[in-house]
């Protein structure tokens, strides 16, 4: 009888076919369009489930080693990145503070517009002489300086003939004069080459 059966078996069972599984109970080998186990009587079904089973188990325990790796790398990100982000701040601290330090150079600009002894002094010292940035200030403040000198001398002049207006004159050009010293400070002070009209372009020149 069971020779019968496995007969049967074994007549449903395509020529040239390939080995699919095994039997989870005699561990005979499944083929394809195979119903029932040849030696046991298995149903295939059965068998698959099983084969689904632990693949689903597998799947559940990658799921889970997955799942405690992704909580570590969280812990680890939590931990780690305010000591990074520190660092970075300690870092770009020094060079913020950098950026607003006036620099040796920008000081001489500022102070040649400061009277007219630091320009002189700086086109006859070596170490400022030989800077562009240096002389440049240095002449525009002593060609300005000459310019408004002789607007004084003019308006000097008028004020035996117009005094009303030579005085009011002579406050504009006060005012300008301030506003202007002002404004070659901070021109200065941030690293321009600001030019002026006229005296600026002489200015150039002499650099």
């Amino acid at each position: 009888m069971f020779a019968a059966g496995a007969g049967s078996c074994l007549n449903k069972l395509p020529r040239g076919g390939i080995a699919l599984a095994f039997c989870k109970f005699c561990g005979a080998q499944f083929r394809t369009g195979d119903v029932l186990c040849v030696d046991c009587g298995t149903p295939a079904r059965q068998a698959d489930r099983s084969d689904d089973s632990e693949v689903k188990v597998a799947e559940s325990q990658a799921t889970g080693s997955a799942v405690a790796r992704a909580a570590q790398a969280s812990a680890f990100t939590a931990v780690t990145a305010p000591t990074l982000a520190s660092g970075v701040e300690r870092r770009s601290e020094p060079q913020h503070a950098a950026s607003h330090i006036v620099r040796p150079h920008r000081v001489a600009g500022m102070l040649a517009y400061c009277t007219i002894i630091p320009p002189i002094l700086f086109l006859l010292l070596p170490p400022f002489k030989r800077k562009t940035f240096i002389r440049f200030h240095s002449f525009q403040s002593l060609f300005t300086l000459a310019v408004l000198i002789i607007a004084g001398l003019v308006l000097g002049q008028l004020i035996d003939v117009l005094p009303v207006f030579a005085l009011l004159l002579w406050g504009l050009l006060i005012l300008w004069a301030i506003a202007l010293w002002l404004l070659l400070l901070v021109k200065a002070c941030q690293g321009e080459m600001f030019k002026l009209p006229i005296v600026g372009e002489w200015a150039e020149r002499w650099a």
